[in-house]
């Protein structure tokens, strides 16, 4: 979506939003210029569950087959760049 309008999106995987467009557009703030929030900085159940900060060994997935570890005793989702890094 960023691209479409003149925005590249985000690299970095920690970038956080620091903007939001009055259509819900998320903007983050990279190398002095404004990029796109996309997947790679969100989890897949981003707003549900917190993201997992430490654990990233998939524990369950949901019903909508989303990957959830547990943290801290609660179940935290997992995200997306390490889905596949058990």
């Amino acid at each position: 979506w960023s691209l479409a309008e003149g925005y590249p999106c985000c690299e970095r995987k920690r970038t956080k939003v620091k903007r939001v467009s009055d259509s819900g557009k998320e903007y983050g703030y990279e190398h002095g210029r404004w990029y796109g929030i996309t997947d790679r900085q969100r989890c897949p159940d981003y707003g549900k569950y917190k993201c997992c900060s430490k654990t990233y060994k998939v524990k369950k997935f949901t019903k909508s087959g989303k990957a959830l570890g547990y943290e801290n005793g609660k179940w935290c989702s997992i995200p997306y760049k390490c889905e596949n890094e058990g």
